[in-house]
């Protein structure tokens, strides 16, 4: 009840003619700490292209087979063996690529001035959603509580942490200027809306979540006949179609396993993962504590997925229970509520990940912040009514502290955990052995986790290489054949002195690849300086037993190593037609 107090008696902040300057200042402020970040994941990889390749390849291809660079991860083991052979990781961002490839040509060698340019952009965004708020909620008092709740959420702090995901702050940004455009009546301003929209799938394809705002605007605040309704859809709509007609004529797009599923391929397999990321998403969004990510790392067991999923849907029924009198009564909650939906669907392709949560927020942020006015209101108005009071005075209670107290402490927290997380997936830190000359050949018998552990460590200490001043020396590890992935147990067999032949208890790799993925008997792949062969597969496809062949002579040049208790040691082979039973542990964190 203090907490409601308090924030009843700041009305004139919230109604202050800067207030949406000063969610941007806010926004600027939570988001200095992402300054000393530094790169993260697919950062290093975009290092490597700008400083080493060449900067007008496309930054955000990052996996296509046949490619030159997808072909040379593979050969040297960045890339696991096992990886789907039609799998597909590759964007058109063509703005962001640009401000990037700026990035790299201006100041090549500094984090700092990397991040500042995203937080900038950080900036402005929160400004145009706040502008946005404005020009859609009933009072200035709620737009601006509104502008500082979405300024400092929680969700936005890894977006804006990683810059490789300045191409979705882009595309949010530019096209919350469309919504702007798109609500005014004149022609002028419905044409700049059009072209915003299509700036804004240029700066990177998430935008077209925004499209969702465009429906609901029509279905919840129009008042124009619906033959009107409809007409002033189309122009958008053909501008998405046009942009994904490019995207597929050219090649663009996702495919195969991993935490991108299109839903233009896989329609059904779209369809039963939106039932888990949609209400991952929103429980994300509303909750903040767990975030999205949270859900995602629920995944590797199914006994934990199903209980994320009974979970997040209970979570959003007990949501639609307590906003149903608001979205009864209010249009502009409607508009809210369909918009975050529809949009909320369109990000489903993508595994839950805050950073993906603008569109989504931006919808969520205005029921919450209609719900604390609608509250407030009944408030002033009924100050006796205990049973009103019993009702809605916890949640409302809760709203306010968790967004507008914890969140923007969160928001620092968040960035200084992707900070640490970055420095124990680490090749020093996991004692993968990537130093001195180069040449050096890796056999890894077992791995808690390919990407976290190998690929990850690989591509930091190739990015930390280049430029300037580089803070390391070249990698020295040229090719990597890793075994087996997991914590399932295996048996090794030397079968002669150039072949291995691995038997697991389940499978031999702790990806993707089953089902539709999966493998056959026989199946082989082959590399360079080795060849494998799957003879056995589980009844879900999954590898289980795998013959390796080596070129003649070619096993005695690489070094093996094995995971053990957090960490890669020095092993040996077994000798010629003997066996050993290997048990791979998850801890990185017991040194």
């Amino acid at each position: 009840m203090k907490m409601l107090r308090f924030l009843e008696s700041r009305h004139a902040f919230f109604e202050s003619r800067y207030i949406f300057w000063i969610a941007a200042l806010f926004a600027v402020v939570v988001s200095l700490p992402t300054l000393i970040t530094g790169f993260i994941a697919d950062d290093y990889q975009q290092r490597v292209l700008f400083l080493q390749g060449n900067p007008h390849d496309n930054p955000y291809e990052f996996f296509h087979r046949g490619t030159p660079q997808t072909e040379a991860n593979i050969q040297g083991g960045i890339v696991p063996w096992w990886v789907y052979p039609d799998s597909k990781v590759s964007f058109y961002r063509p703005i962001a690529h640009w401000l990037m490839m700026m990035d790299y040509r201006l100041w090549p060698d500094s984090r700092m001035l990397m991040h500042l340019h995203s937080v900038l952009w950080y900036g402005l965004l929160a400004l145009a959603a706040g502008l946005a708020y404005r020009q859609l909620m009933p009072t200035r008092w709620v737009a601006g509580c509104a502008a500082v709740l979405f300024a400092v959420d929680a969700s936005h702090s890894v977006a804006v942490a990683w810059l490789c995901n300045r191409a979705t702050m882009l595309g949010f940004l530019v096209s919350t200027l469309a919504l702007l455009c798109y609500q005014r009546e004149k022609l002028q301003w419905y044409v700049l809306g059009c072209a915003l929209f299509a700036i804004s799938l240029a700066c990177g394809e998430p935008a077209l979540a925004m499209s969702g705002y465009f429906f609901a605007y029509e279905l919840c605040l129009s008042d124009r006949p619906l033959a009107r309704r409809i007409l002033r859809l189309v122009p958008y709509a053909l501008v998405a179609v046009g942009w994904l007609a490019y995207w597929k004529i050219h090649g663009y797009g996702t495919a195969g396993p991993g935490i991108y599923t299109d839903p233009t391929v896989e329609p059904l397999q779209f369809l039963q993962e939106m039932m888990y990321r949609m209400p991952a998403y929103l429980v994300g969004q509303f909750l903040v504590l767990p975030s999205a990510d949270f859900f995602s790392a629920m995944v590797i067991t199914q006994t934990l997925r199903t209980i994320g999923l009974v979970y997040s849907w209970i979570i959003v029924a007990l949501l639609f229970w307590i906003l149903t009198p608001l979205l009864r009564s209010s249009r502009l909650a409607r508009f809210y509520g369909v918009g975050l939906l529809v949009s909320g669907v369109l990000i489903c392709g993508q595994t839950p990940v805050g950073r993906s949560l603008w569109f989504v927020g931006f919808g969520a942020i205005g029921l919450l912040a209609l719900y604390i006015e609608q509250f407030l209101g009944r408030f002033r108005a009924l100050p006796l009514s205990p049973r009103l009071l019993r009702v809605t005075t916890p949640f409302t209670t809760f709203v306010v502290v968790l967004h507008l107290w914890v969140s923007p402490l969160l928001f620092i927290t968040y960035g200084q955990l992707v900070g640490y997380g970055d420095t124990i997936v680490d090749t020093h830190y996991l004692h993968l052995p990537d130093d001195g000359p180069p040449g050096k050949k890796v056999l890894i018998l077992s791995t808690w986790n390919y990407y976290g552990s190998i690929e990850y460590p690989l591509l930091k200490d190739r990015g930390l290489a280049v430029g300037s001043k580089p803070s390391r020396p070249p990698p020295s590890i040229t090719h990597i054949v890793a075994l087996t992935e997991g914590s399932e147990e295996f048996v090794l067999t030397r079968k002669d002195a150039d072949t291995l032949l691995v038997n697991a208890t389940k499978y031999i790799e702790g990806g993707l690849r089953s089902g539709h993925y999966g493998f056959n008997m026989g199946d082989r792949v082959v590399l360079n300086e080795v060849e494998m062969e799957v003879l056995a597969v589980t009844p879900s496809r999954r590898a289980r037993m795998v013959e390796y062949r080596f070129k003649p002579g070619v096993l005695a040049t690489y070094e093996p190593i094995r995971w053990n208790r957090g960490k890669f040691e020095p092993t040996t082979l077994p000798a010629i037609g003997e066996s050993v039973t290997i048990k791979t542990d998850y801890d990185i964190l017991n040194m």
